[in-house]
């Protein structure tokens, strides 16, 4: 009687499940229902011992499935043609073959009674594959749904029962009775992802935070990670990973018996795939005994190829063959550009050519020439931009002065979601026989973003103000992103000026007229004077 209870409590503690044989029940009328099966995993139920029992234990039912049976009335026997000396090999995650039989836990007497041997551990690796070797494979049922839900195994004998899960782990047992019921307390490993910033100039860093939700009994999970072509990984592993503040410690490799987690890829992959998986060794999973949250930090430069929406999916996968997949965290980066139209203001706004700018974060860098170069200290020259030929912001090897042939476009630029980024555009030259702008064009960028995935952007608008406005004005929307929004930046050509060359003859003329004029006056009024006397 003693080691019949050990046998209970052993069970009930560690994910076993019995169905026992009651007076007045049928033969195979025996269920076990899981209650909250995980959505997406599998069950698999073995039968391990046959077994009888009395009209109390029969009775002893846990429908309500409250109340923990403990009624005693249970015998147990080896099904036939099964030995408990039969032994049987198994290969660990570290690759090392072990042997294994059920002798190890249990004993049978010249009765043919099964009892637990004293200090039996049935929580270990090492029984679990004994089980699913010596037992019979009952059936295996699967929750498709999205949400948590009962499955029911029905038509069993009374019995030893033992239960996997796709996940790798045991399933916790409640209760024992006639009719089991089972409360699937396993979780399945999930993952979290976020981003310090959603939008950046193209050169800036991305910081990432990923939480990976480990439970214990889960078999072979990696973290996986697939960064989108606009973002440029760093490093050679991650900046940190740890469980609060404790450092895991990195493995020779994915099954090595040292260690909690091995770095299987770091790189940017040009072809689709992960950038990133991170192995944890099962060494390190079997010694969980609760759930356990570990933190990895790691960063990106945003790149050339960067567009609005670039977006990057984190996901886990685990299980017993490593094929089960988490649900992916997505999660979006962008950068954003805009298009400046050179024209004529007193010709119907016609193309010119041959402007030139340059792009600040500052707008109190005054009236930049051609030698701003050298006419600004570091400080200010550290608020211009570097930009390609063709208007992508390279900080490494891009040119501040970029020259507008009729029209030039700046891209990957930031956007601020609250007040709108706001960039300075500065004319340094102008075309050839127009005066040159003394202020800068302000411009500024400002997403909308997603009221369900905060990272991503679902529209955002380019609005600027010219020398001299007062308040800024939109620019038209487009419905692509690829087509930059745009406006117009006038020049006007020159005003003629007063001459400054020679007098010429003209004042000789004027000064000859003017004393042929007086001589006629002078004769006319000695005639009349004369004639009065």
């Amino acid at each position: 009687m003693k080691n019949m209870k050990k046998i209970f409590a052993l069970v009930i503690s560690v994910l076993l499940v019995m169905s026992m044989l009651a007076v007045g029940y049928a033969a195979n009328d025996k269920t076990i229902t899981v209650k909250n099966a995980n959505p997406g995993q599998s069950y698999t139920l073995y039968k391990i011992f046959d077994a009888t029992v009395n009209a109390a234990r029969a009775a002893a039912t846990d429908a309500d499935e409250k109340t923990e049976v403990t009624t005693s009335g249970i015998n147990y026997t080896l099904p036939t043609g099964k030995s408990l000396t039969t032994e049987y090999t198994y290969t660990d995650a570290a690759g090392t073959s072990h042997t294994v039989k059920g002798a190890d836990w249990f004993t049978v007497d010249s009765a043919g009674n099964i009892t637990a041997n004293n200090g039996a551990d049935i929580t270990t690796e090492a029984f679990r594959e004994w089980a699913k070797k010596f037992g019979t494979q009952i059936e295996t049922k699967t929750n498709n749904t999205d949400a948590a839900a009962d499955l029911t195994f029905t038509g069993l004998a009374d019995g030893y029962y033992f239960m996997t899960t796709t996940t790798g782990s045991l399933v916790t047992v409640t209760s024992v009775a006639p009719n089991a019921i089972i409360k699937d307390k396993n979780g399945v490993p999930t993952v979290e992802k976020v981003e310090d910033e959603p939008t950046n100039d193209i050169g800036d860093r991305v910081n990432y935070t990923v939480t990976v939700h480990l439970q214990p009994g889960t078999k072979n999970v990696k973290f996986h990670d697939e960064l989108s072509a606009g973002l440029t990984l760093q490093g050679t592993a991650p900046t940190t990973i740890k469980v609060g503040n404790d450092p895991l410690t990195a493995a020779t490799s994915a099954i090595a018996t040292t260690g909690d987690y091995f770095v299987e890829k770091w790189e940017n992959s040009t072809a689709t795939g992960d950038d990133i998986t991170i192995a944890f060794t099962q060494r390190y999973l079997d010694s969980l005994t609760a759930a356990t949250d570990v933190t990895i930090t790691y960063s990106a430069l945003v790149n050339e190829n960067a567009v609005v929406n670039e977006h990057n999916d984190a996901y886990l996968k685990y299980g017993e063959n490593n094929n089960i997949e988490s649900e992916h965290i997505t999660v979006w980066e962008s950068t954003f550009k805009f298009k400046v139209n050179k024209v004529d203001g007193s010709n119907n706004n016609a193309a010119l050519n041959g402007a030139k700018f340059v792009l600040s974060t500052s707008g109190d860098l005054g009236d930049l020439k051609e030698t701003f170069a050298t006419d600004l200290d570091a400080t200010q020259l550290a608020t211009l931009l570097k930009f390609t030929s063709s208007g992508t912001q390279d900080q490494t090897n891009g040119s501040y002065e970029l020259t507008a042939n009729n029209n030039i476009t700046f891209n990957g630029l930031d956007g601020d979601a609250t007040e709108g980024t706001i960039y300075y555009l500065y004319e340094t030259k102008a075309p050839d026989g127009y005066n040159k702008l003394t202020a800068p064009v302000a411009v500024k960028i400002t997403p909308v973003m997603n009221a369900d995935q905060p990272t991503k952007v679902d529209s955002y608008t380019v609005a600027y103000k010219l020398p001299g406005d007062s308040t800024f004005t939109d620019c038209a929307a487009t419905n692509d992103f690829a087509i930059p929004q745009e406006f117009n930046v006038q020049n006007n050509q020159g005003t003629l000026l007063p001459s400054t060359g020679g007098i010429g003859t003209t004042i000789f003329y004027i000064a000859g007229s003017i004393l042929v004029l007086a001589a006629v006056i002078f004769l006319v009024t000695k005639r009349r004077m004369g004639s009065e006397e």
